[in-house]
């Protein structure tokens, strides 16, 4: 067995199973690589906390701050405290996250210990503790702007076409970059961060300056419209998530996917506004080419749509959004990607 995941409810049943698992496996001849002394183990294990523990750790720390300042604890003057960015927020979890007795190595007997870690990767995909696709769609980042910087001569060159760039723009750094995207759950800061990238690359191979930007006023609609009028990143997903979507319910209905589209839990939700999920995704592609959609995205109201091949691929290539022009927030010329 060369990869392979077990999901356990709780650390005890974590403990055990482990160890059952690493005794069958060496009952057969197979070797289960658990750390040793100072040699880490490759066998790693998640632990994924609910939400209401994250907003406990949220809410330790700001008590925490609040008692180093001046400010008092409760009280109107409380509430003037800032709160922190999207970036301190997660810092702030990955630092209660390995404080946490519940991610501390745990010992297999005699036979070695195993770590936990924040991030699993797996076919290219990385899944987070928090299961939210920020890590991973920072490294579908990084990864598509090395593809950027290994193209720089070929976007560069004079005797390449402008029509043969976009090609190959949207064959390599985009594929790259939107590997796996059918299953993410975008906010809008996550969208911002791709649409900045996005809109940065085609000035790149444009060759448009950002002072040229900033002095002529143009738009990144202008900019993408220079380029083969070529999507949004927000577009493309849409696109490849309908076309994924309509594989899915276009399957017989023993196939796992098409199960698991129409599962649901039946535990009470905890309060507060829900985690934006692939469903609320999904949700909003389908009412983007099929308007009269009900609140709660019911099969009825558009998988007859789905069925028809034909017609389902001519509405999700022909997608179009209609909203206001994301801002480029990056102000600094030296980041485009050469």
């Amino acid at each position: 067995m060369d990869d392979g995941a077990f999901v356990f409810n709780n650390r005890k049943d974590l403990e055990k199973g482990s160890l059952i698992a690493f005794t069958q496996m060496e009952r057969l001849g197979l070797n289960m690589h658990v750390g040793v002394a100072n040699k880490t183990s490759k066998m790693e294990a998640m632990y994924v906390p609910s939400r209401s523990i994250i907003k406990s750790w949220i809410n330790d720390h700001e008590n925490h701050l609040l008692s180093q300042s001046n400010l008092p604890v409760f009280g109107p003057l409380a509430k003037k405290k800032r709160k922190p960015s999207f970036k301190q927020m997660s810092r702030i979890i990955e630092t209660y996250y390995d404080r946490s007795p519940k991610t501390k190595k745990y010992f297999l007997e005699v036979h070695g210990f195993i770590s936990f870690t924040k991030l699993f990767k797996y076919l290219g995909s990385c899944i987070s503790f928090d299961l939210s696709d920020e890590f991973d769609i920072e490294e579908r980042i990084k990864i598509a702007n090395k593809a950027m910087g290994a193209l720089r001569f070929y976007w560069k060159s004079k005797q390449v076409d402008l029509h043969s760039k976009y090609l190959i723009y949207q064959a390599i750094p985009i594929n790259l970059l939107l590997w796996g995207c059918e299953s993410w759950a975008l906010t809008k800061v996550l969208i911002s961060k791709l649409e900045v990238f996005h809109n940065r690359c085609i000035r790149s191979i444009l060759q448009i300056k950002w002072d040229e930007v900033r002095e002529f006023k143009i738009t990144n609609v202008q900019i993408r419209k220079k380029f083969h009028n070529i999507d949004s990143i927000e577009n493309q997903v849409s696109k490849r998530r309908l076309h994924f979507l309509g594989k899915v319910i276009r399957m017989p209905c023993k196939k796992i996917p098409a199960r698991l589209i129409s599962a649901f839990m039946k535990n009470t939700r905890p309060q507060g506004r829900p985690n934006n999920t692939i469903r609320h995704s999904f949700f909003n592609d389908v009412s983007k080419i099929i308007p009269n959609i009900d609140q709660f995205g019911s099969f009825n109201t558009w998988a007859h749509v789905a069925h028809n091949i034909i017609h389902w691929s001519f509405l999700a290539n022909n997608l179009h959004t209609f909203e206001p022009e994301p801002c480029d927030t990056d102000t600094n010329p030296e980041n485009n990607p050469d």
